[in-house]
Order: C-alpha cells, then sequence, then structure tokens
C-alpha cells in the first residue's frame, strides 16, 4: 500500500510532489469509497531487489552480485544463490502463475517496456525532496 500518500490525505497534510514521487493516494480505496484501481502497477520488494507486476505480466531484472544482499556479501557463497538472477525474467501470470517459464524471448517488447518503467519509478524514488525554503 502507499502509506505517504494515503497517509497524508487521510490528516490532511501537503506532501511535495517529489518527496514521494512512487506514492499515490489510495485513500478513497482505504475508506471504501471507491473500488477502481487507481495504480496500473506494482513494485515488488524481494531478497534478489525490485520487481515490476503490470496486469498479468511480471518482469524481474537480472541482479548484480549477490542480488541486493549489500556490498558485503560474499557472491560465492550458497546461501546467497537463491537471490541471485542471473538474466531478466518475464512470466505471464495469466498461464503461468507459478513462475516457471521465463517468456522474455516470446516477449521482449513487453520486458523492455516494464523494465523502462521500473527504471523510471527507481530513479523518481531515488530523488531526494529538495528542501522548501
Amino acid at each position: 500500500m502507499d502509506c505517504y500518500a494515503t497517509l497524508a490525505k487521510i490528516v490532511g497534510q501537503k506532501i511535495a510532489a517529489d518527496s514521494a514521487p512512487d506514492s499515490l493516494d489510495l485513500s478513497a480505496v482505504l475508506l471504501g469509497k471507491t473500488k477502481k484501481n487507481v495504480r496500473d502497477n506494482t513494485v515488488l520488494h524481494g531478497i534478489g531487489g525490485l520487481a515490476l507486476r503490470q496486469g498479468h505480466w511480471k518482469y524481474i531484472p537480472a541482479t548484480a552480485g549477490a542480488g541486493g544482499m549489500g556490498s558485503g556479501a560474499n557472491v560465492a557463497d550458497a546461501r546467497f544463490a537463491a537471490a541471485t538472477i542471473p538474466e531478466p525474467l518475464l512470466f505471464d501470470l495469466a498461464t503461468d502463475p507459478d513462475e516457471t517459464t521465463n517468456v522474455i524471448a516470446q516477449h521482449a517488447d513487453m520486458a523492455k517496456k516494464l523494465a523502462q518503467q521500473l527504471e523510471t519509478i527507481k530513479g523518481a524514488s531515488a530523488k531526494p525532496a529538495e528542501a522548501k525554503r
């Protein structure tokens, strides 16, 4: 859930547009005022880093090293093997809900689109809010 923008709206607090660019106000959904989905994607956080779900597609980028386990992690350590994703993955959850078949070769355009969206989201989230004077 997008807590930052949602809670700000509920308590009547204004937030700077650049302070949480990936957060959406979902207060209408939370308060039962609508059932409309206001977000068309979901950023998933996992042991290997971030992934993006949009509709029935799930994109997981390749991870370098120990897959988001921190700079001190030993890539050769078997405990981190599950967090290492050597190549990007794309799953069609409509036909493969268990995520067993990587369909990135068959749907390269969708993978590219989702990869770009994820990078845009990550870039927007990494920008620090400027101090207001």
